[in-house]
């Protein structure tokens, strides 16, 4: 495990020298899946160091083991907390190494490519409010957002419509339905010095949301709830970013049998000669097949879409095959 582990950090030496001049401390060490280690992942938040595993927990001894020689190696002092993620949630075992008890919850500072993002060590979700595969993305945001009206759906805690912020957007609305996911939005966006007043924060269920603005009837059994009304509105970019799989009264998100459903509405949204940048972490969803798929929806609607760019992640997610779960495409509306 170690020889495996010191390998990865080798291997990214370079990496985490250009990552550090550009004022970001949150990086992957580790990504167990294609380095070795099934089910085992080591990331860096500013000075803590969080390792998962997903599988079976970490002996006492290979805790040890891992905090003494990672201390060694990094550059800075580092807080370790260790989590397990298998099993059901009251089985799952969070530990803190700097007290040796049930994990607290943490907050802290982490920073990449200069933006600072609130983070939680302890909480419900698989990462501690930033995922940290999607720093490609945030680092095209920031260099393509300069006066556009972005549209960021299931904005969860808005690091891209920041990202968009902060690259010279002129307006940027963050849609999610959770509430405390939206706050962490707002907490990030005054601690990086930006006014509210350019940024909208909206609780709405995607499907409410989406289709007014597209200007589409709202469809299931949603449309006789009450629900925040929209005048059709279309944005420069739009950012579509979905989970493997929601539901609600209003539709169903499934990116393995229906991405359409969640396309159709924001390409709509889009203007023309705008981009949508969308997304799909589904491991076996083929890159070129949902490529194809996207560009038949739109034929479908009698719109035309150019694939402008596929953005891989970053070099610290390695895939030896050159197949990335996370998919990550700008396509523009003709």
């Amino acid at each position: 495990m170690e020889s495996l582990i010191f390998k990865a950090l080798d291997i990214r030496a370079e990496l985490i020298k250009a990552l550090l001049s550009e004022q970001t401390d949150t990086y992957r060490l580790f990504h167990g899946s294609n380095e070795g280690i099934p089910g085992l992942t080591i990331d860096r938040y500013g000075n803590r160091i969080l390792l998962q595993t997903f599988y079976e927990p970490l002996s006492a001894t290979d805790r040890n083991l891992l905090e003494t020689s990672l201390a060694e190696r990094l550059d800075f002092s580092p807080e370790f907390d260790f989590r397990n993620r298998s099993g059901s949630k009251k089985d799952r075992i969070d530990i803190s190494r700097s007290t040796g008890s049930q994990l607290p919850e943490i907050e802290a500072y982490s920073r990449e490519l200069g933006i600072q993002y609130l983070i939680k060590t302890n909480q419900r979700g698989l990462d501690p409010n930033l995922f940290l595969d999607t720093r490609a993305t945030r680092r095209f945001i920031l260099q393509n957002s300069r006066d556009l009206s972005v549209l960021n759906l299931f904005a969860y805690t808005c690091s891209l419509g920041l990202c968009a912020a902060i690259g010279g957007a002129s307006e940027v609305w963050n849609v999610d339905f959770a509430e405390s996911a939206l706050n962490v939005g707002r907490t990030n966006l005054l601690k990086n010095g930006l006014p509210e007043a350019s940024h909208r924060f909206i609780r709405a269920d995607f499907f409410s949301a989406v289709r007014q603005l597209a200007g589409l009837p709202i469809k299931g059994k949603g449309k006789r709830r009450k629900y925040q009304r929209f005048d059709p509105r279309m944005f420069d970019l739009v950012i579509l970013d979905p989970p493997r799989w929601a539901t609600s009264v209003f539709g169903a998100v499934d990116l393995v049998r229906d991405y359409q459903s969640i396309f159709k509405p924001a390409l709509l949204a889009t203007k023309s000669g705008g981009r949508l940048i969308c997304t799909n972490h589904v491991p076996a969803v083929n890159l070129q097949e949902w490529l194809e798929m996207l560009t038949r929806c739109a034929a479908k609607i009698g719109e035309t879409i150019e694939i402008i760019e596929i953005i891989v992640p970053e070099k610290d997610f390695p895939s030896p095959d050159g197949k990335h779960p996370l998919k990550i495409v700008v396509v523009g509306r003709m």
